[in-house]
């Protein structure tokens, strides 16, 4: 920290070595945090050490150096050792775009993820253990500063740590994020009160099957419609008679679930839609002629593909189709 004309600049520095992108980014997001929490004039910088040495600009850390810049810090030598210029994110939907690319690229980078919710907000979920938590931090300090409708952090407890360290909690709630925590404790309440399930970690688990929200059935993928939709449902694991933990297992294993938009959950879970074993969807017989052809043009994926189809997730199925009967329906 330097103190200069009755102002306060928080300047963090590289590391030197670039030993890999977690322990690079590990420190940054505590000066973040005690930048936010702090009184008076201020300025948060971020200082590239001039002997720096290894490989500090692939994707992921030029996504960071985005994402440093959207919190307003000022990256005060960084053009002097990277080509491309950082331009500061405008919109969730940047971050999320930005996040699912270095996804594809197959960095493995699937700690944190960034969604809507069905009220517009952004939905930040983001494990609590080890360079997760910082990761986090980050990502929701500066979602903060372009997320319009509202920031929810939801917390997913890894490593026996439930919450990101307490300077960052206060952080986000300072540039007002909410933030709630997925525990045993919370999951096992909404899963005694509620048969929709307004799960976290099941939410959390389908973001880490399918990566982004995306229907199953129709590849609708506007976050704020498309919901984690049980194959075996929450009441019939309920009526199972197994004991209480095992139920609780079953409504929030990701095997247990797809992405679906408000439309096709609703058939499905009407039963005007039957899912075959096969993984080809069917409709009801009985749909009358107009009905039929919304179903047919609404649905563009007639058939899940094998990946999803595991022997948990079949498993599932099986429970789901016990009480239907296939010969009332016809494959789409």
């Amino acid at each position: 920290m330097l103190y200069y004309r009755d102002k306060s600049f928080f300047v963090s520095v590289s590391e030197i070595d670039v030993r890999s992108r977690n322990s690079s980014f590990q420190s940054f997001p505590s000066a973040l945090s005690r930048y936010v929490l702090a009184n008076g004039e201020k300025e948060i910088c971020y200082y590239v050490h001039p002997a720096i040495r290894g490989n500090f600009a692939t994707g992921y850390f030029m996504f960071m150096y985005r994402l440093m810049k959207t919190a307003g810090v000022n990256l005060m030598n960084l053009a002097d050792h990277v080509n491309s210029p950082i331009q500061a994110f405008s919109a969730p939907e940047d971050v999320i775009a930005a996040k699912d690319v270095l996804r594809t690229r197959g960095t493995g980078n699937n700690s944190t993820y960034v969604t809507r919710g069905a009220d517009g907000a952004t939905e930040v979920y983001g494990k609590t253990y080890g360079a997760n938590k910082y990761e986090s931090t980050l990502i929701c300090l500066a979602l903060a500063r372009i997320a319009t409708v509202g920031l929810r952090l939801y917390q997913i407890e890894e490593g026996g740590l439930k919450a990101l360290p307490l300077p960052s909690r206060r952080a986000i709630h300072a540039w007002g994020g909410v933030i709630e925590t997925s525990t045993p404790a919370f999951e096992a309440v909404e899963f005694r009160e509620r048969n929709s399930l307004r799960s976290i970690r099941f939410s959390y688990n389908l973001l880490e099957k399918f990566e982004k929200k995306c229907c199953a059935f129709c590849a609708c993928a506007i976050p704020q419609i498309v919901q984690g939709a049980h194959i075996w449902p929450v009441a019939a694991i309920k009526q199972s008679g197994l004991p209480f933990d095992e139920q609780l297992d079953h409504a929030l294993s990701g095997q247990n679930g797809l992405w679906l938009c408000e439309n096709h959950h609703k058939l499905l879970d009407s039963a005007t839609l039957y899912l075959h074993a096969s993984g080809r969807l069917h409709y009801r017989r009985s749909l009358n002629a107009h009905d039929t052809q919304f179903v047919r043009q609404t649905t563009t994926t007639a058939a899940l593909p094998n990946v999803v189809l595991q022997p948990q997730f079949l498993d599932y199925l099986a429970k789901r189709n016990a009480t239907i009967a296939a010969k009332d329906y016809m494959p789409i």
